[in-house]
C-alpha cells in the first residue's frame, strides 16, 4: 500500500512540475513576444527619427520603459508560478535517491537576473 501511496504522490509531483515548466514556456515566448515587439519599434523610430532633425531619446527610453515594465512583470509571473508549485509540493517530499525524475528548478529569481 506504501508503494502505491509514493507513486501517485511522485505522479502528483511530476504533474505539478509539469504545469510549472508549462508556465515558464509561456512566459518565454510572451517575452520572446515583448523583445520583437521593441525592436520593431526601435527600428521605427530609428527610420522615422533619421528624417527630423530633433532627436528627441523620449520614444526611445518609453520602449525601453515599457519592455523593462513587461520583463519585471514576467519575473514576478515565473516567481508566482514557482511559490505555487513549491507551495503544491513542498521540499519535505524526497523522491529515492537516484530518482531523476524530480529536478528541482531555480531556487530564486531576482530582477538582477536579467
Amino acid at each position: 500500500m506504501d508503494e502505491i501511496v509514493d507513486i501517485v504522490r511522485q505522479i502528483g509531483h511530476q504533474q505539478g512540475e509539469n504545469t510549472f515548466y508549462r508556465t515558464c514556456y509561456n512566459l518565454l515566448k510572451q517575452l520572446q513576444d515583448k523583445v520583437a515587439q521593441a525592436s520593431e519599434d526601435l527600428l521605427r523610430l530609428q527610420q522615422s527619427e533619421a528624417l527630423s532633425p530633433d532627436h528627441d531619446f523620449h520614444p526611445v527610453l518609453r520602449v525601453a520603459e515599457e519592455l523593462r515594465n513587461s520583463v519585471n512583470t514576467l519575473i514576478s509571473q515565473a516567481r508566482e508560478a514557482h511559490l505555487e508549485w513549491k507551495r503544491f509540493y513542498p521540499p519535505t517530499y524526497k523522491p529515492e535517491e537516484g530518482d531523476l525524475s524530480v529536478t528541482q528548478p531555480w531556487t530564486s529569481i531576482t530582477r538582477d537576473s536579467y
